[in-house]
């Protein structure tokens, strides 16, 4: 069964018997979740590492988080993330967040979401931390498709601005792009061939945009940030075992009830996509 958050939780005990044993000798750490900055645990480590970093200081951090948390959480963030890596208690610091579209389409793939809300956090987190990087991992899926090419030229625009020596990676800000196989019904697999070729098109933007340097180091996309996106499309076009008609009509179901529960409206969010739900809904 599992443990509430009011309950006493054994494994928890467990974990900070053992800590102090392990943090000296750890290569990496990520926190991940659940919403890890919703958990006391997760600023209690951070603190620890604070405390006793020259036990290890060249401990690899990473973190995983929605950015959708109370403005409070991530001030706190920022504010033990500074002395963690301006006083190089940490070998490197990442933190791991996810958006997939632009604007109200994200929106709608992950409920809950404040599109303007997430990147005014990025902003924070890149400005206030010159030593941090941020990598988005994007779930691409059949609602990506539209908007991927505008979410490319954001991601673009933050990797030449924040550029700097001072980070790990180099760069302030990554795009790692992973198609989704499970559920079948939101695989880019279901759409209409036109629609697949925006993601061709998306690959050769950020190609395009791969080549920009300053002093010859370059601050677009990496090969393999490029290549990640080519294999979506190689994917999404790829001849294989895929019952189209039957994930569509799995697809129609699911909006349908998504919409309901949610109170949200699919067709006004991806008028796109209308012909499609509306020929398969029924």
């Amino acid at each position: 069964m599992p443990y509430k958050a009011s309950d006493h939780n054994p494994y928890l005990d467990k974990f900070w018997e053992y800590w102090p044993e392990m943090y000296k000798d750890l290569h990496t750490f990520r926190i991940t979740g659940g919403e890890p900055l919703l958990a006391k645990d997760t600023f209690k480590v951070l603190e620890y590492i604070q405390e006793h970093w020259e036990e290890n200081p060249n401990l690899s951090l990473a973190i995983n988080t929605n950015l959708s948390v109370p403005k409070k959480l991530i001030d706190r963030l920022i504010e033990i993330a500074k002395d963690l890596t301006e006083n190089n208690k940490v070998r490197e610091l990442i933190i791991f967040t996810s958006v997939e579209a632009i604007g109200k389409q994200a929106e709608y793939s992950r409920y809950g979401l404040d599109y303007n809300y997430f990147w005014e956090n990025i902003e924070n987190i890149l400005t206030e931390l010159p030593k941090v990087t941020v990598n988005i991992m994007a779930a691409f899926n059949a609602l990506s498709v539209f908007t991927y090419g505008e979410l490319i030229e954001k991601v673009f625009e933050y990797k030449k601005r924040l550029y700097n020596y001072k980070r790990y990676w180099k760069e302030a800000i990554q795009l790692d792009t992973s198609y989704i196989r499970w559920p079948s019904h939101l695989s880019i697999k279901i759409l209409p061939d036109e629609y697949k070729e925006l993601i061709r098109k998306a690959a050769e933007k950020a190609l395009y945009l791969g080549g920009h340097s300053v002093l010859g180091n370059t601050y677009g996309f990496t090969n393999v940030e490029i290549q990640k996106i080519k294999r979506t499309y190689d994917y999404a076009i790829a001849n294989s075992m895929f019952d189209v008609e039957k994930y569509r009509k799995e697809f129609a179901k699911f909006i349908t009830e998504y919409d309901k529960r949610r109170e949200v409206n699919f067709v006004d969010t991806f008028p796109e996509l209308k012909e499609l739900y509306d020929t398969y809904k029924e």
